[in-house]
This record gives structure tokens, sequence and C-alpha cells, in this order.
């Protein structure tokens, strides 16, 4: 499905990965890409398939369609309000 695939990897791997922005995908390790790329750690790919795994069949298929920075940042929003309201 895109980036959501990759946070998986880097949650069953624990390893952190380089993605690309605009399409999602891992970037192979040692290979210089031209475009945006950004480091996906284990805390936040965490909190993203989290996020992910808890919202309706509906509402995944959007968070899925959605840039992987900005479900980041959704998904970071989503957990800080969830913490402050006493949440699991």
């Amino acid at each position: 499905m895109g980036w959501i695939d990759a946070a998986r990897a880097v949650v069953l791997d624990k390893q952190a990965y380089r993605i690309d922005v605009t399409t999602g995908h891992l970037v192979p390790n040692g290979r210089k890409r031209r475009g945006r790329v950004a480091l996906l750690d284990l805390f936040s790919a965490q909190v993203m398939v989290a996020t992910y795994d808890a919202l309706s069949a509906e509402n995944q298929a959007s968070y899925g369609k959605m840039n992987v920075l900005t479900a980041q940042s959704l998904a970071m929003r989503l957990a800080q309000k969830c913490h402050a309201n006493g949440g699991v």
C-alpha cells in the first residue's frame, strides 16, 4: 500500500529506514536517491501502525493515501491527545 508497509517493516525489523516521502517506499541503504527522503524511526513507525490498525476500513483507506509526513504528524497528534486524556 505504500508507507504503511514501510512502517510495518521498520517495526518488524526494529530498525530505522530511509523512506521516499512522495511514494512511501523504502530507499535502499547506500543508494543515493534524488527527491525527498526522510528517516522513519521505530517510535514514529509504531505510532503510525497503531493508529492505522485502530481505524475503520474506510478511514484506513483515507489514512493510507496520505503523504507519509502528514500521516506521521496526524498519528503523533492523536497519540498526544490520547495520552493527555489518560487513554491507552
